[in-house]
């Protein structure tokens, strides 16, 4: 509506009206813009999306469920999913692989466990789906990543 009257004044020949309603208008949006971003409010949900990620740290063999996580907060999971992601700044099934895939390199490096043990441990029943998002997170396949860490 802004926007439509400064074009009405302009074609009215009404300039230094249509300059001080888009001046007006540009310093709006420029305020707006340097706001800082809405932040998550609710400090119970904070509290569950960080003890969620703790757990998905210290536990990455077990699974998570976004539904019944955003349940225990009372959201949606779709709701859920955005704090999630607005919160940490990944989705909550990336920061599941991110956190296993971390986990990974642990073993990989620390322990002389076989490939498919490491899979296991981290509640894999596929070694080729390990292997593939192993190598999508980390860009090589934990063959590699073992050799290259031991040379």
């Amino acid at each position: 509506q802004i926007l439509e009257r400064i074009l009405m004044l302009k074609f009215a020949k009404h300039d230094i009206e249509a300059q001080n309603w888009l001046k007006s208008a540009l310093l709006e949006i420029k305020y707006q813009d340097e706001q800082p971003e809405t932040s998550i409010d609710d400090s119970a949900v904070l509290g569950h999306i960080n003890e969620l990620c703790a757990s998905m740290r210290k536990f990455p063999e077990k699974r998570f469920c976004l539904k019944d996580e955003a349940r225990k907060a009372f959201y949606s999971a779709d709701h859920f999913a955005r704090l999630f992601k607005k919160h940490t700044g990944i989705s909550f099934r990336n920061y599941i692989l991110q956190s296993r895939m971390e986990a990974a390199a642990f073993y990989l490096t620390s322990t002389s466990h076989s490939i498919g043990r490491i899979a296991d441990i981290l509640g894999y029943n596929d070694i080729y789906l390990f292997s593939r998002q192993f190598k999508q997170e980390i860009g090589k396949n934990p063959s590699s990543y073992r050799k290259q860490l031991r040379a």
